[in-house]
């Protein structure tokens, strides 16, 4: 069979499943079972695919069919320019996230001297993708999760930063304590839990059967998390440049909920790429 009839079959087969991405996917994975770039895959499409690279492809479009992400069916997922190993314990990056790790190298460009600490950095990819891109910048990144942390720290040595980030398993910023860091300036960064209950039991397949419920659900609100880290930052006395993730519907929860902990806090919420609500900002 050629590349060209096996991108066609498993097409196919996708639409069977109600897959509306099945081209693009299709050459995803057929690309990723061939081992080849999917421009080269495209470009030679008369060639014949090896039994076993068929046999890999079919099982991945079963798989994809059952609406598992493309992300865990290849390992990988690409943010902000740079590549990160992802598994069934970490979420999958999404494009939108992107906009935390541009706020905070906007604020990085105000000072030469900053600790920047990531919450719940899961895959590594908010803290990675800092350190990357801001060389000066002292990283320290937390997760609850000692299988989320590991994967955390292989991103950081295939992106070459595994020396200028500590990973911490930590209970958002428990046991982390900034104040006894001489870094300047303090920028938190947390990309929390934030789906509401009910709006995450109505997400869809690919998310609620695969992605870590832990990573998504953040209590009744969705605001469970963001809460008790909070709390635990007035616990510590910190004073930072906050940034954290929400979901469009939190547009004026979020800021009731800051300012209940810090009243006196300058909020701003932007906008992502879509023009939703994506990213609160607060400097308490």
């Amino acid at each position: 069979m050629t590349i060209r009839e096996a991108k066609v079959n498993g097409i196919k087969k996708l639409r069977h499943a109600s897959r509306r991405e099945a081209p693009i996917d299709a050459e995803i994975l057929l690309a990723h079972a061939l081992k080849i770039s999917r421009e080269e895959m495209l470009a030679h499409d008369e060639r014949r695919v090896p039994s076993f690279a068929l046999r890999k492809f079919d099982s991945l479009i079963a798989r994809r069919g059952r609406h598992e992400p493309i992300a865990y069916l290849t390992g990988h997922k690409e943010f902000f320019g740079l590549q990160f190993a992802v598994n069934k314990h970490t979420l999958v990056p999404r494009p939108e996230t992107e906009l935390i790790v541009e706020t905070a190298l906007n604020a990085l460009r105000a000072t030469s001297r900053a600790l920047i600490i990531d919450i719940g950095t899961g895959s590594g990819a908010i803290a990675i993708a800092i350190a990357k891109n801001a060389p000066m910048a002292t990283v320290i990144a937390t997760d609850i999760s000692k299988p989320a942390l590991k994967i955390a720290e292989r991103n950081a040595v295939m992106n070459d930063v595994d020396d200028r980030i500590i990973f911490e398993r930590a209970n958002l910023l428990h046991p982390t304590n900034p104040r006894s860091w001489n870094s300047g300036m303090v920028i938190i960064t947390a990309n929390l839990p934030y789906l509401p209950t009910k709006m995450w039991q109505r997400s869809a397949p690919d998310v609620k059967k695969f992605e870590p419920r832990t990573a998504l659900e953040g209590g009744k609100d969705g605001l469970k998390y963001y809460d008790e880290l909070f709390h635990q930052i007035i616990e510590r006395n910190i004073k930072a440049t906050i940034i954290c993730e929400i979901d469009p519907s939190q547009k004026r929860s979020f800021p009731r909920l800051v300012k209940r902990h810090f009243p006196s806090a300058k909020i701003e919420i932007k906008n992502d790429l879509a023009g939703l609500p994506r990213v609160g900002i607060i400097n308490n």
